[in-house]
Parts: C-alpha cells; structure tokens; sequence
C-alpha cells in the first residue's frame, strides 16, 4: 500500500506523459526587445518612449529591427511577424518592463494598435483580453515548479477563441483584422518539499504577439527549434 501511494503521488509530478509532453513542446521561445531605454534603474511603465516614421528591418531568424523616431529597438519574434505594410507610417512606441519580466513593446497610431509583442505578463498594455483556458498539460521543470499549461482565450469580435502556443490566427478586433500568435502561456507553482517552496517562485508565462493586418488571412502554425529554449523568466533556481 506504502509503495502504491508513493507511487500515485509521485507519478503525475516526476513522470509527465505524452500529452504533458507535447504540451511543453508547444511552447514557443521567449520574445525579447532589447530597447536601449529601460534598464534596472530606468525601468519603463509605458510611457511613450518615441513617435515617428516606423521603419522596419527583418533578419534571420525571427530578427526584426524596429525604428521608431530616433529609437531604434531590436525584437525577436517567435511567430515571424511581418511589419513591412506598416513601414513609413506614423507612429508612437511605449514600453513596459516589470520585475522578473521582460520589456513588452506596443507600437500604436491614430487607428489604435498596429503592433504588440507582449513577452510574459498577459496585460502589459491591456489592448487586449486574453486569458488561460483549457489545461493542456503539466511538468516539474528542472528548478522544482510545477509548470501547467494553457491554452489562450481570446476575446474578439466573434465570441472567445481558443488558441494553443505555436498557433497564429486572424481575429476581430472593433471591426479591424489583427494576427494574433500565442507564443507560450502556462501558470507556475511550487512542490511541497521542493528545494524552491519557500522562493519567492518563478513568474507564469503568457505571452503573445498582435499586429494589425489589413484583411483576414490565413497562418501556418509555428514550432520552437530543437536548439531553442522555451520561454521561460528566470526565478529562484531558474
């Protein structure tokens, strides 16, 4: 009896199975802009940092260069968005940083949103409703977290759509066609007894990018390299 209840409370934390592990799989790699601008002693609370002519530069590798007035910011993007259709246009940057979390960009003109990469804390910029949903799976990660992840709901035009990390899709946005790619989403805890339970913890991810599109298309769904760590914030032990 000993053996079998070991067994049962051990098994779904140390032993993830193949629906954990295709739901880890899922999980793109991190999202990063480099600002040039925010730092430990000059964080950034989404403020406009810059307004003028946007102009855009893409390099290998989900590489994007984004200039904005006389800022430019370096952004990697996981789902290969394209802002080249943007180019020349007017408008304002604003970045946001936060503790444990990485800089979240919003580009914005007269007509709202154009572009928004939100790296990890869901409503950096609240342009819009996104939630966790359905439980995908769950592992241990090797810091003692319990990682469980999510799929993204969405609030959009036409109800509340389910998208799973690595899937980019057209959504509805007051009337306006946005691509909408969820990049990772999961929520995070400690295990009783793990060498981190008294940490303060690692921070849940959900992160994802939106851009403005000028009419509904569709999108091939993104994989994480082999050689690419998935998103992740560095907490105690991480």
């Amino acid at each position: 009896m000993s053996l079998l209840l070991l067994t049962l409370a051990c098994s779904p934390l140390t032993i993830p199975g193949e629906a954990d592990l295709e739901a880890k799989s899922l999980q793109l790699e991190a999202a990063t802009v480099d600002t040039g601008v925010c730092s430990d002693d000059v964080p950034c609370d989404g403020s406009v940092a810059a307004t003028g002519a946007l102009a855009v530069t893409a390099g290998d590798g989900g590489a994007l260069t984004v200039g904005v007035g006389e800022l430019s910011f370096a952004v990697h993007t996981p789902t290969g968005v394209d802002l080249s259709e943007h180019a020349g246009a007017t408008v304002s940057a604003a970045v946001v940083t936060d503790w444990m979390v990485a800089p979240s960009l919003q580009l914005s003109d007269d007509a709202g949103v154009v572009y928004v990469v939100e790296a990890g804390s869901g409503d950096a910029f609240e342009a819009i409703e996104v939630a966790y949903g359905e439980v995908l799976g769950e592992v241990v990660d090797e810091a003692d977290y319990l990682l469980t992840f999510h799929a993204l709901e969405v609030t959009t035009d036409d109800g509340v759509i389910p998208v799973k990390p690595g899937e980019v899709v057209t959504i509805h946005l007051d009337g306006q066609a946005y691509r909408f790619g969820a990049i990772a989403a999961y929520t995070t805890d400690t295990i009783e007894g793990g060498e981190y339970m008294d940490c303060g913890g690692e921070a849940p991810m959900l992160s994802y990018e939106l851009s403005r599109i000028a009419e509904d298309r569709t999108f091939d769904a993104v994989k994480r390299a082999a050689s690419a760590e998935m998103a992740k914030f560095s907490g105690c032990g991480g």
